[in-house]
């Protein structure tokens, strides 16, 4: 039989569990509504920019690609302070955020330089991009265990398709270089090309599925 002290100690203990993922779930609402501001502000640019192509404008042309990179610079910011603030609940998260940035900070700076020297710091940075999707991946995982095994299972099924994908991509790559190949190495890149805007949109909307997760687990907690 439960004695008081032990139903006060439950019952604080899940007070303390639902607060949490109250807060958990409103970062998770802030990341999937940073992606939906990326998208619609980066295809209200690509629109301006190629109104300026066509119309053969400069200064359209120019102020857009500022425009590009003072958003993606913004973002980037916004969403490594975001995911840094979900280190205060598990530590996962932290070492996702730094990541995180060096991923981006890499990403930008390739774009600095020309060469074999961009090449390197591109595979770099892909590298680090893979890294932090697995790291931030497995924190999430890791906030549903004890509030929803189905979205936790869900975030593992999530990674393990990504990094199949990855896996598969390299080997695609590696055709590339037999002319035997090259055909089906070109279909395979353009597949996986496809694969990899669709696994990026499951993620997009795992972002809002967790969310809405959260707030259930509080509304509702089991």
């Amino acid at each position: 039989m439960m004695t008081g002290k032990t139903m006060d100690m439950g019952k604080q203990i899940q007070i303390e569990r639902s607060a949490r993922c109250r807060e958990i779930g409103k970062k998770y609402g802030a990341l999937f509504g940073i992606v939906i501001f990326e998208v619609i502000a980066f295809v209200i640019l690509q629109v301006i920019m190629w109104s300026g192509v066509t119309s053969a404008s400069l200064p359209v042309i120019y102020g857009s690609s500022i425009a590009i990179l003072l958003v993606a610079l913004g973002v980037s910011i916004l969403y490594a302070v975001t995911v840094f603030s979900l280190g205060k609940y598990y530590d996962g998260f932290k070492s996702a955020g730094m990541i995180y940035v060096l991923y981006q900070g890499i990403s930008a700076f390739s774009y600095t330089i020309f060469g074999f020297g961009r090449v390197i710091l591109s595979f770099i940075a892909s590298v680090l991009g893979i890294i932090y999707i697995m790291s931030f991946s497995s924190a999430v995982e890791e906030s549903f265990e004890l509030v929803d095994t189905k979205m936790a299972s869900t975030w593992a099924r999530f990674r393990k398709v990504f990094l199949l994908l990855q896996a598969v991509q390299f080997l695609s790559l590696l055709f590339v270089g037999y002319a035997s190949g090259r055909s089906f190495s070109r279909i395979c890149l353009l597949v996986m090309t496809a694969a990899g805007v669709i696994l990026r949109l499951w993620q997009f909307i795992l972002l809002g599925e967790s969310s809405s997760a959260m707030d259930k687990y509080v509304n509702s907690p089991t």
